[in-house]
Formats: structure tokens, sequence, C-alpha cells
């Protein structure tokens, strides 16, 4: 937020919300923008082949999540 301020010359005395900065400089939150990389991410482990150590570590936190759930339930 403070490089989007930067880049836009909002001084800091100058009361300007997040959500007005976030509208005028048009780019993404950071949370948006990592969000996206992991879902990519995931996405790309999850059509390894299995037997790939990081599909079987995936598959193994999948399945572990999904024991406790039912657990929980």
């Amino acid at each position: 937020m403070r490089c989007q301020r930067q880049i836009l010359d909002v001084c800091w005395w100058v009361h300007v919300s997040d959500a007005e900065v976030l509208q005028r400089s048009g780019l993404s939150t950071i949370g948006d923008i990592l969000c996206h990389r992991r879902l990519s991410l995931f996405g790309h482990v999850a059509r390894l082949d299995p037997g790939v150590p990081v599909h079987d570590a995936l598959r193994l936190m999948v399945d572990t999540y999904e024991d406790r759930k039912a657990m929980a339930s």
C-alpha cells in the first residue's frame, strides 16, 4: 500500500482510504496476487503423476485433513 501511495503521490497527511488508493491505482491487493499464485502452483502439483514426491505429499496432506474433518463430525 505504501508503494502505491508513493506512485500516486499521496502524502501521509492527506486522508485517502486504502480502498480509494486501490481504485486509483487499478492494482490488485497483495493478498489477491498471493492467492492466485498459490492456486496456480496447486494446479501444477495436483496434475503431476502419482509417485512424484511433491504429488504424494499433497495427497497425504489432503487425506490427513479429510480424516481429521471426519473425526470432528
